[in-house]
């Protein structure tokens, strides 16, 4: 008996990759803030005024919730192997190309391609915690 069940990886590394490169960025331009406040660990850019209405205080509980879904990606990213949130890092926040990033760890292309796939793997097995169901099992 497993603890887990298999994870199919392709959907799974495609799941990943589709929440960083489309979702993320809309999570932070809801959120207001920027991949650079990102690498810092406290994201502080709340809207200022008072809310009037129940229309401004919606856009506003939008915004914090938005603020703590991105907090909650990049504690995920903080949780992973050094490594792994390197590349996710550089990759995806920094927008850093595969080649480049390959060459400033050290890796050949194909290995580094290995520690891509597994590091987005574990990307998405960790959001499952915060009910982001990025990963696909097998039946």
């Amino acid at each position: 008996m497993q603890l887990f069940p298999e994870v199919d990886e392709k959907r799974t590394i495609r799941n990943a990759k589709n929440f960083l490169k489309k979702q993320l960025p809309k999570m932070m331009i809801q959120a207001r803030v920027s991949s650079l406040s990102l690498k810092s660990p406290v994201i502080s850019d709340m809207p200022s005024g008072s809310s009037c209405g129940n229309s401004n205080e919606s856009k506003l509980v939008l915004v914090i919730q938005r603020q703590e879904d991105v907090k909650e990606v990049v504690r995920t990213i903080k949780g992973m192997n050094k490594l792994q949130a390197y590349i996710i890092n550089a990759v995806y926040l920094e927008n850093r190309e595969d080649w480049k990033v390959a060459r400033e760890i050290g890796y050949s292309q194909s290995r580094y391609h290995d520690l891509k796939n597994l590091a987005l793997i574990n990307f998405a097995c960790a959001l499952d915690v915060y009910d982001v169901d990025l990963t696909v099992y097998d039946d």
